[in-house]
């Protein structure tokens, strides 16, 4: 549960980035691994010493979620973890606006998070886990209408 709501957090954060640039100047801010700097001091925060203009979008993708979804392969189920990447897009889409949605909406035709909601509802295919945080419940994206029982297997 930990790690998704990490992953989760992180990956909302690089998707309001790299849609806010794109949205605000056209270009992408670079969100290079070996530039982009972050802590966790009571909330995730993220620093650009030099900031500059990268390629497109996907380098969210490419450069940062993938790369994390194959190391943490072995602690949070794959598929989860696209869910995640999926909702933290279209959610930062929401927060930005209409004019990010087209940006949106061509990075859910991407391989990597074209099976991960259902389209036509903006509902995950997979849980998150977040109903299984004491007082938690489910996400309003949730795979799930409602809690699972606990003996009930999450979707992953």
């Amino acid at each position: 549960m930990a790690a998704s709501t990490l992953f989760f957090g992180y990956a909302a954060r690089m998707w309001s980035v790299a849609l806010g640039s794109v949205v605000d100047s056209g270009r992408c801010v670079r969100l290079d691994p070996d530039t982009l700097l972050w802590r966790n001091d009571g909330g995730l925060r993220l620093h650009i010493v030099d900031p500059e203009f990268g390629s497109a979008t996907d380098e969210v993708l490419d450069d940062q979620l993938e790369p994390l979804i194959e190391a943490w392969s072995d602690i949070v189920a794959p598929g989860l973890m696209w869910g995640n990447s999926a909702s933290a897009l279209v959610g930062a889409g929401r927060v930005i606006g209409e004019a990010a949605q087209t940006h949106v909406d061509n990075l859910l035709d991407d391989p990597r998070l074209v099976g991960a909601l259902v389209r036509s509802t903006g509902r995950r295919r997979s849980c998150c886990l977040y109903y299984r945080v004491p007082g938690g419940g489910v996400c309003g994206d949730c795979a799930f209408p409602s809690p699972p029982k606990a003996s009930t297997k999450e979707i992953l």
